[in-house]
């Protein structure tokens, strides 16, 4: 059976009696504190794991606290770019914490593109 579906202009193939496969879980962007800049990794290891264990993809987002939070916005947006460039991506989820939480926001609220690739 062939559904296309919401005038969409694609079309999905089903196998007969079985369900439609579900969507793939978002991409998740993990954006760090201000304590966890010194090292250029993924300070969110622990989230990280848990994530990917249950099926997310994660990416981190390393940026200097020293630069201030719209250098990091800035950084964020270039990122959050990257990963909607590629096959299927068209919105990212973004977990963070502490200054990371303030580089997310003001991403979100401020810049340009950022709201429409964040679900």
């Amino acid at each position: 059976m062939l559904v296309a579906g919401g005038g969409v202009a694609t079309a999905e193939l089903y196998v007969a009696g079985l369900p439609p496969p579900p969507p793939p879980l978002p991409v998740v962007v993990l954006v760090h504190g201000y304590v966890d800049s010194d090292t250029p990794s993924c300070a969110m290891e622990p989230i990280q794991t848990a994530l990917d264990g249950n099926g997310f993809k994660t990416e981190c987002l390393w940026f200097s606290t020293r630069k201030g939070v719209v250098d990091g916005a800035n950084l964020l947006l270039q990122r959050i770019a990257e990963i909607t460039k590629r096959p299927g991506i068209q919105r990212v989820d973004i977990v963070a914490h502490s200054e990371g939480g303030l580089i997310a926001r003001y991403c979100i609220q401020f810049l340009t593109g950022c709201s429409s690739q964040v679900r």
